[in-house]
């Protein structure tokens, strides 16, 4: 689970920014993030690092772009879990601690990374709430929520984000850093016989 020391929204008639500073430890580097049960059945798009330092799979999946489903609990950050990469959507086990959230529009075999832009720049596309809301609350973690325009400038890296799972948020309008949001490509996929949208 994200930790966060401070996050403040801070507003003024021409600009929102959200200021967050992380603990020492990053449990995005770590993988922590994925052991938070409000993440399970969902889409999360990732991206693979840090492969090269450690020789899994020799490195040869670095910077692959490609997504999972979490059907139970994690229970520690250590034991590999299935990930589909690439176009090919080919299954390749990987630990959470190199298992990061996508945070760019790049997408295997229809946007290349260079093309790709920040997710929270792109309104329409959808995300997965994955940390805390610029006022450092982690009530909706694990909810789908769409990119929308704000009526505020905002400081590079946030975004104003719209939920759009069914449930008490649903609808609701809350400001994030790009650090609390995953990539979640809209499509049907078939996870292990079961169809997540």
């Amino acid at each position: 689970m994200v930790a966060w020391v401070a996050c403040k929204l801070r507003a003024s008639a021409r600009q929102v920014s959200i200021i967050c500073t992380k603990t020492i430890v990053d449990s995005i580097c770590l993988g922590e993030w994925l052991l938070d049960p409000r993440l399970l059945n969902v889409r999360l798009d990732i991206c693979i690092r840090g492969t090269k330092k450690s020789l899994v799979h020799h490195g040869r999946y670095e910077n692959e772009c490609g997504f999972i489903v979490l059907t139970k609990p994690l229970s520690n950050v250590n034991h590999p879990i299935p990930v589909r990469l690439g176009y090919t959507q080919s299954r390749v086990f990987f630990p959470p601690c190199h298992i990061y959230p996508e945070t760019t529009t790049a997408r295997p075999g229809f946007v290349e990374p260079s093309a790709g832009k920040p997710v929270v720049s792109a309104t329409g596309e959808r995300v997965v709430i994955i940390g805390s809301d610029g006022e450092g609350k982690l009530d909706y973690v694990g909810n789908y929520a769409l990119i929308i325009a704000s009526p505020w400038l905002l400081a590079p890296g946030n975004a104003l984000v719209t939920v759009c799972t069914r449930g008490p948020f649903w609808g609701q309008s809350r400001y994030f850093n790009e650090k609390s949001l995953c990539r979640s490509y809209a499509e049907s996929v078939d996870w292990m016989g079961k169809m997540i949208m």
